[in-house]
């Protein structure tokens, strides 16, 4: 493998490099004697290290045997999400061992032979699955950043996300004279490389896929990895089939490159910076292909559609989209720029692992690893505050999952490495997440095999180490206020965004002198009547509050944030709203991928604001070092807007007496007052049932998940008793580490 040439060359200044090479017999145990071998005589005590790759058995041996640390490459990520045998996903894993161990042919006997040279070195049986024991070396380094590799891949922990690893040309061979000879006769051409296609039509249907393409878009193919019987038929002179051969020696020659799911290729593609069509086969691609749509440099089509035809007007789009030429250019140029990076951060893990000093270098940390999968961006902005601040105050390193900021602020935060113990928030006067999903904190329990604890926001200053914070943690803000430069400085824009920031700013301010912003909050808050902080302002009572400042103040302009504002924009007529699309403020590529940061930044700048009973509203508020006056409207208490301080109020409005969702009276009573008799038919109808039927489910999953059939039971029975007004079943907590494997 290239990679690991290009880490010895890179490591041989500085440390000794020696390989133990893989010995080719048919006997298992003699491989794996050979190999050892080899292994312990390359031993120097306290200054060795074994890197191999991902699943290496001779590697692990010689962990257990040898006391070794072994540092596990992970080339190929999609292997985490393509297991050998779908049973293993599904069955417990009493039973999953059953199957590695008496499942008749080779497996059998392989696994037969690994336990009897085990047996010679005095070593215990493998208590797992064979596949779940060779995985477990002390770290993984994964070839790939965090920014491109999809969010949910099961990692092994733990593990660091390094960054590519370029090979040179000489590391990776010499590109055939045939192929040389084809790609030079011509414009670049489409690569094509289909690896899980299976069955005995795969030759047929590959050949008549790259034929189809090749007519439809006018441009030859390369078919890379082509089976042996593709290679021997002569397909034209408009397609060339060829055996694998290093990704990096095809990239810089082609036009775009499709493929199902290949790391590698998917890797040189966009430090070639060509476009990419991802075929949905399986998990893996399904992921990828959505992760790079994401960042703007890929397409991705399902496999059951994926016929030539098809595949050819997709490329056609791709090809012929300036975004996307445009997004591809941004995302080669940070690979490159990471380069050095990735070999320096992968040379300093195996060599700190060698001299056992590792451990004792890494500070404490602190992780937030959902921030960016529950709530919107205003969540993730108080979520983001709160971890950095207890990171600041305590010491730690700060550790997050991917989310808007990195790209729109540019933090460049570390990844979490493997699942910590919960840290769950709680309060005394307010409810939580885990009191509207009670299921979710015994699923962050058993995927971290730990029991929770929790904090409140005494944490900012005295907060445990190595724990994962869990929660939405929006309470009441004057107790960020001793933070709050610290907190601002956090969201500054990114020096790519700040010029066309700025520009919408200057548009707004001369229209007027005073900004008067607004910002609206529907849908969801329209489709989730039963949650106990939803409610809609009518254009009435924006009206009402309107006449009252305008008149206040000199000059003014109004601009409207928020989704689905078309006819809000009609019933504040009289007041000539402007809205952030109105401006014509382009963003650069990739920042265009979040438009809202426009309205957040507008409302940052208001010199009087009226929010919904929304986040994203509020830490616009929290932001804006300019404005005079905050404004938001409690239906509790009226149709009146209240000034409010951003830095001394909770950011949401609680008016569900049940804390976490109002009662059916509740929500009948506002949503009549607020949006007609007519809403309120149809949230009976048909919202409340979906959005109740949604999160019955979703509860249902999270405990299977968690505790099998018999946690989706005691769900099912926990939400009947509460159906019929009965207090709900307890929640069977977490109690036995072992059961958290599943």
């Amino acid at each position: 493998m290239p990679q690991f040439v290009t880490l010895a060359r890179a490591l041989a200044p500085r440390c000794e490099v020696a390989f133990a090479k893989p010995m080719r017999v048919r006997d298992v145990q003699s491989w794996l004697r050979q190999t050892y071998e080899a292994i312990e005589r390359l031993v120097v005590p306290g200054q060795t290290t074994v890197v191999s790759a991902l699943g290496s058995v001779p590697a692990r041996i010689a962990q257990e045997a040898l006391k070794l640390p072994n540092v596990a490459l992970l080339i190929e990520p999609e292997g985490l999400l393509r297991p050998q045998s779908r049973y293993e996903l599904l069955l417990r894993p009493t039973v999953r061992r059953m199957l590695h161990r008496w499942r008749p042919g080779v497996t059998t006997q392989f696994i037969l032979q690994v336990e009897s040279f085990r047996a010679e070195l005095k070593l215990p049986p493998i208590r797992t699955t064979l596949s779940e024991w060779a995985r477990r070396a002390t770290t993984t380094m994964c070839p790939y950043p965090a920014w491109a590799l999809p969010p949910l891949v099961p990692l092994p922990r733990p593990s660091w996300l390094c960054g590519f690893i370029e090979s040179t040309e000489s590391e990776r061979g010499s590109m055939p004279a045939a192929l040389r000879q084809f790609l030079e006769a011509g414009k670049s051409p489409i690569v094509l490389c289909i690896q899980q296609w299976e069955g005995p039509r795969r030759e047929a249907l590959l050949g008549e896929l790259a034929r189809q393409v090749a007519a439809s878009v006018g441009r030859r193919v390369v078919l890379l990895d082509a089976p042996r019987s593709l290679r021997q038929t002569n397909m034209g002179g408009d397609v060339l089939p060829i055996e694998w051969i290093a990704p990096e020696h095809l990239m810089p020659w082609a036009a775009t490159v499709v493929h199902d799911g290949n790391s590698q290729v998917a890797a040189a593609a966009m430090r070639a910076a060509i476009p990419q069509m991802v075929i949905g086969t399986d998990e893996w691609s399904k992921a990828l292909g959505t992760r790079l749509r994401t960042l703007g440099v890929a397409d991705r089509i399902a496999a059951l559609r994926s016929g030539g035809e098809r595949v050819a007007r997709r490329l056609q789009d791709l090809l012929s989209t300036d975004d996307v030429a445009r997004y591809c250019e941004v995302t080669s140029r940070r690979v490159k720029e990471e380069d050095a990076k990735a070999i320096e951060c992968a040379m300093d893990v195996i060599e700190s692992f060698a001299s056992r000093e590792f451990e004792n270098r890494r500070k404490p940390v602190v992780s937030m690893s959902t921030l960016g999968r529950f709530g919107r961006f205003g969540n993730q902005v108080l979520q983001y505050g709160f971890l950095r601040i207890v990171a600041k105050n305590n010491g730690h390193e700060p550790q997050c999952g991917d989310w808007a900021g990195e790209t729109l602020f540019g933090h460049k935060d570390a990844r979490p490495t493997t699942f910590l113990r919960p840290a769950a928030e709680a309060y005394d006067d307010q409810p939580t997440l885990f009191d509207a999903v009670p299921e979710l904190l015994p699923h962050y329990e058993s995927r971290a095999r730990a029991r929770s604890i929790r904090i409140t926001p005494a944490a900012m200053t005295d907060c445990p180490p190595n724990v994962d914070l869990c929660g939405n943690f929006m309470f009441n803000t004057s107790l960020l206020k001793p933070y709050q430069h610290f907190f601002r400085s956090l969201y500054e824009p990114a020096p790519a965004l700040r010029p066309a920031l700025d520009d919408a700013v200057a548009k707004l301010r001369s229209r007027g002198k005073t900004i008067i912003g607004i910002q609206i909050r529907r849908g969801d808050f329209i489709s989730s009547p039963l949650s106990s902080f939803t409610y809609i302002i009518p254009p009435e009572w924006w009206r009402k509050w309107l006449r009252r400042v305008w008149d206040e103040s000199p000059d003014p302009v109004l601009f409207i944030a928020g989704d689905d504002i078309g006819a809000m924009e009609q019933s504040l007529r009289e007041f000539r709203p402007v809205t952030a699309q109105q401006l014509d403020v382009p963003l650069p590529p990739p920042l265009d991928q979040f438009p809202f940061i426009l309205d957040h930044w507008l409302l940052r700048h208001c010199d009087v604001a009226g929010i919904s009973n929304s986040s994203f509203g509020f830490t616009a508020c929290m932001l804006n070092e300019r404005g005079r006056a905050f404004y938001r409207l409690d239906p509790t208490k009226g149709s009146d807007f209240e000034p409010f301080d951003p830095w001394n109020a909770p950011p949401l409005l609680i008016v569900g007496r049940l804390g976490t969702r109002k009662t059916f009276g509740e929500m009948v009573s506002l949503t009549c007052r607020t949006q007609g008799p007519a809403e309120v038919a149809r949230a009976i109808a048909y919202r409340v049932p979906i959005a109740r039927l949604r999160s019955w489910l979703f509860r249902t999953s999270l405990a299977f998940d968690t505790d099998g059939l018999g946690g989706a039971t005691m769900t099912v029975l926990r939400v009947a008793f509460s159906a019929f007004g009965k207090s709900d079943v307890p929640i069977r907590r977490f109690h036995d580490v072992a059961r958290a494997e599943r």
